[in-house]
């Protein structure tokens, strides 16, 4: 059996063993005993962790700390190994940052020590933008003091870039120079940093030591040292430098700064030197290498070709606009124009922001801090600005702008640059805006004509509402691309909307608002909500309640149902259930004195009828201000206003009332009304029937023939 064979089988069953600890631990050890064994297999995945890190197998490693962290997250090393891991995959710092954070707090090392971390920390914040916080950490006690420490250190001080840190990296420079004589990051980093810097004395003569040792540094590798011989050249000077750059050029070592170093030695000639430096252009350049290299012809031949070859060229330009030795900006190029910017403040691996450009000008761009999304149509104004749904239900919001109103962009589309100027024409090249601001929603609000809005309305639609001078007017209500309502506002307070429930293209639903003065009432739409979200402040949103909905539920133009809001508390419901445009059952509810009372017109169409409901349930009736008693009938759902005839037997009431609940469960709505005659032997009788809601009611009608106009329907 194979060696590689017989890990895996081992894996397997070191995997198997482990998950089934995991599983079962609760109910077969003590919580104390599974405490340590789940500390016991944490360490086993430690030790096979470090294993495949010595043998950079990043995923094994990464997979083994992964899964040590599952049972016991407090071992520092496992954070430590994850962040080793992830760095070796060539993961963001932004991944690898938390996971060192997490292995310093937990402070509780097993075999790495706490200054591996430390050490590896402050290399990662240096990194990104932190190298004073980077200096505090390696000069903390206990002092790391190592190779590895004492290059972090001298690369933050540099950095850090103010007369002091700079003067105290060149101190540590020379004396890491002579303590690590072979040791090629030194003497790199140094010509690195201190190129284009003005020279001193002291960095002159550690310039001049490490010059003395190239060849010693280019035998022990000869093959990856080509950019510490090219910066090394730049720095000699005479003889030195001639004989540096020709042993570069016959070992067929290659870098862009060969070109700039070569035409100044005249060991290139100017058409030469571009073809050089285009070589490298033709995939990606730096800017700042770009520029001092153009700067230097003097052949107008040259220059012309220079300018045709940038004119139409399609590559990226990279810059390293802070100067700490890492590339943040990067621009694509297509036809000699930007195609795409993108940039990275403190080169964590996220982009701050980025930008899309059509033939060089800016047309829509994102932002990472504040998240936010925009588009221009006359650069640098922009049209649109979006900020995308946010924690605590924070809805999304897309800011339609006045054409020329907001001017604003994280660049400047620089025709006027340093290449610009040496080939004699506009090459556009983005340069960051210093005064960059930014947008606050009341801004983006004084030059919008539209905002759309994230809306829960409905399952979760849009809303847009229309502005004028910062002022809603209007707002549109959108299921995907179909409108199903439209509001009204009056300085920013909507007051009216108009809505199609059921999506048949007709705007049955109007719903009316109102101020709520006294602050009692209760907003019921989401728009508010919105409102109040984006402009916070009482004008927008808040002190405006529903007052009233009408609905046409049958789309004759007549309101068939209304339901009021009082600003006592009281909610009227009100139904026309002949369609004469007048009200014929109408519900008076208020929750806050628990009272309700039902009202519907008596036979007669002249007086009403009002019954009390106390606990939900029918108690009494008033019709013209006289008392009439209530009575459920005896089988059925059904409650009997006023005195029975004593001529008809119980049973026949109640076959009244079962024939009278099917005729007005026949009746569409929540509400109905009918007069019905019901003949017996004895004789017959008409009844005034009425549903509201869950109650069904019916009223004996004297029968009269002084009312001839009166409609009834024989129920047999």
């Amino acid at each position: 059996m194979s060696t590689r064979f017989s890990f895996g089988i081992f894996t397997f069953v070191f995997f198997l063993c482990i998950s089934v600890i995991k599983v079962s631990a609760d109910s077969i050890i003590p919580p104390a005993g599974v405490q340590s064994a789940n500390r016991r297999t944490a360490l086993r995945c430690l030790s096979l962790s470090k294993e495949f890190v010595d043998s950079q197998d990043w995923n094994a490693a990464l997979s083994q700390a992964t899964l040590g962290l599952s049972y016991d997250d407090s071992v520092s090393d496992l954070w430590y190994l994850m962040a080793v891991s992830h760095s070796g995959l060539g993961a963001q710092r932004s991944v690898i940052i938390p996971l060192l954070e997490n292995s310093l707090k937990k402070n509780n090392w097993v075999d790495y020590n706490r200054d591996a971390a430390r050490l590896m920390y402050a290399d990662v914040l240096s990194d990104t933008g932190e190298s004073k916080k980077a200096v505090e950490i390696l000069d903390s006690e206990p002092f790391v003091y190592s190779a590895d420490a004492e290059y972090v250190r001298i690369k933050a001080l540099y950095r850090i870039g103010d007369e002091q840190s700079v003067s105290l990296a060149r101190t540590k420079m020379e004396g890491a120079g002579r303590i690590y004589p072979f040791d090629t990051r030194f003497p790199l980093l140094f010509f690195k940093s201190e190129y284009g810097r003005p020279q001193s004395a002291a960095s002159s003569a550690i310039a001049s030591y490490f010059i003395s040792r190239v060849s010693q540094y280019a035998e022990a590798a000869p093959d990856k040292d080509a950019e510490l011989e090219i910066y090394a050249a730049s720095f000699a000077a005479g003889e030195m430098r001639v004989r540096m750059l020709k042993s570069f050029s016959a070992r067929d070592l290659r870098h862009p700064l060969y070109a700039i170093v070569a035409l100044d030695a005249n060991l290139l000639s100017e058409q030469d030197a571009l073809s050089y430096i285009c070589d490298f252009s033709d995939d990606s350049i730096d800017f700042d290498l770009l520029s001092e290299f153009l700067q230097k012809l003097g052949s107008d031949d040259v220059k012309k070709e220079a300018a045709a070859y940038f004119n139409s060229y399609s590559g990226v330009i990279e810059q390293d606009t802070d100067r700490d030795g890492l590339v943040n900006l990067y621009v694509k190029y297509g036809r000699g124009r930007p195609q795409t910017v993108f940039y990275d403040k403190n080169q964590d691996g996220i982009s701050d922001w980025s930008l899309a450009c059509d033939f060089g000008a800016p047309v829509s761009g994102s932002m990472k801090v504040p998240r936010m999304d925009f588009t221009w149509d006359d650069f640098p104004y922009l049209s649109s600005v979006s900020l995308p749904s946010g924690e605590n239900d924070i809805p999304s919001y897309e800011f339609g702008l006045v054409s020329r109103e907001l001017e604003w962009s994280p660049v400047l589309m620089n025709a006027g640059n340093s290449i610009s100027h040496s080939l004699g024409f506009d090459f556009y090249y983005p340069v960051l805006n210093e005064d960059l601001r930014s947008l606050s929603k009341e801004e983006l609000l004084a030059c919008a004509s539209s905002l759309s809005v994230n809306t829960n309305e409905n399952g979760g639609k849009r809303i847009k509402f229309l502005i004028q001078n910062g002022q809603t007017v209007s707002a549109e209500y959108y299921n995907g691309q179909k409108m199903y309502a439209v509001a009204r506002f009056d300085r920013n307070t909507v007051t009216m909307r108009v809505v199609d429930s059921d999506s048949d293209g007709i705007f049955e639903t109007t719903e009316i608002y109102a101020a709520d003065h006294g602050g009692t009432q209760n907003a019921f739409s989401d728009e508010q909500r919105i409102m109040q979200n984006l402009f916070g402040t009482s004008a927008a949103g808040s002190g405006v309640y529903l007052r009233m909905i009408q609905v046409d539920t049958n789309a004759d133009s007549i309101i068939d149902f209304t339901e009021e809001y009082l600003e006592d508390g009281t909610v009227v419901s009100s139904w026309d259930t002949d369609g004469d445009a007048n009200w014929d059952v109408r519900n008076f509810r208020n929750d806050k004195d628990a009272s309700e009372t039902a009202e519907f017109r008596n036979f007669d169409g002249k007086n009403s009828i009002f019954v009390t409901l106390q606990n939900k349930i029918p108690a009494s009736v008033k019709i013209n201000e006289k008392e009439f008693s209530v009575t459920k009938d005896i089988s059925e759902n059904f409650y009997w206003i006023g005195e029975k005839n004593p001529a008809f037997a119980g049973d026949f009431y109640s076959e009244c009332a079962q024939k009278a609940l099917e005729h007005l469960a026949a009746i569409s709505g929540a509400a109905a009304s009918a007069v019905l005659e019901f003949k017996e032997d004895n004789g017959s009788i008409r009844i005034n029937c009425v549903r509201m809601g869950s109650f069904n009611y019916g009223m004996i009608i004297p029968y009269l023939e002084t009312f001839p106009s009166l409609e009834k329907e024989t129920a047999e």
